[in-house]
This record gives structure tokens, sequence and C-alpha cells, in this order.
């Protein structure tokens, strides 16, 4: 698995909103840095989401790979208020980290506590809602 089909995987359980363009993933070679998906709520709010994936989960700690320009435009969209996310997944749990002091730094093992089908929840949810919501299905 790599990182645009855990992303499609995220994507085939969430059930179709009620404007296909509520989902937008976004696939622009030519400008590095953007967020990997963007989620407009009902309730007129955005959430971009950049996905990370690793083959497994760590033993003691991982760092999100992101570049230069993906730390300055994920950091410039949360302080303009809108929910920024990055998402570090692996086959089997994932990292949901809402704070750019948070994905700039290693994530503990512990952290990935998390299932894709509470990813799946969270964009179902702020989709519906305008909400952000982690819930943990373990």
């Amino acid at each position: 698995m790599n990182e645009g089909e855990f992303i499609r995987k995220i994507h085939a359980k969430i059930p179709r909103p009620p404007r296909d363009e509520d989902i937008w993933k976004v696939q622009d070679r030519s400008k590095g840095g953007i967020a990997d998906c963007f989620y407009f709520s009902e309730t007129g709010q955005l959430m971009v989401i950049e996905y990370k994936f690793l083959q497994a989960p760590p033993l003691r700690q991982a760092t999100p790979k992101l570049s230069g320009m993906q730390r300055v435009w994920l950091r410039r969209r949360a302080e303009q208020g809108f929910w920024t996310v990055v998402v570090v997944g692996t086959k089997t749990k994932c990292a949901i980290i809402n704070s750019p002091d948070v994905w700039e730094k290693p994530i503990k093992a512990k952290e990935f506590m998390y299932d894709r089908a509470d990813v799946v929840r969270l964009v179902q949810t702020w989709l519906e809602r305008g909400e952000f919501v982690r819930s943990c299905s373990t």
C-alpha cells in the first residue's frame, strides 16, 4: 500500500456527500506544498488534511515527512483559522494531529491509536456538521 491507496480507501468508506465537490483530492505536481485533500462542510467551513503513509507503525516514534513548503503552507492555513490536520497512517493504525507544533516533531508510537474508520468518521462528521471530532474506536 502507498499514500494514494491509503487515501482512496478512506474516501471509499465515506458516504457520498450531497455534492461531490465537497471532497477535493488535490493532484497538483506544479505547486508543491499544498495539502492532499480539501473537505468542505455543509456549514461552509474548510478542513485540509495532509496524509502521510508509513509501511508499519513506529516502534518508538516517527516524524511526518513534510517538506519545507508543506510545513509553511499547513502552518499558514492553521494560522488563518482553517482546520488543518496531518494524518499519518499505516496499514493498521493512524495518528491524527491538528497542531503545527506537534506535527513538526516526532510522534510517539502510542499516538498511533486510531483506525482508518476513525479517520473516516472524522471526515464524515466534518462534512455533515463542520465539527472536528477525534474519536477512537478501540
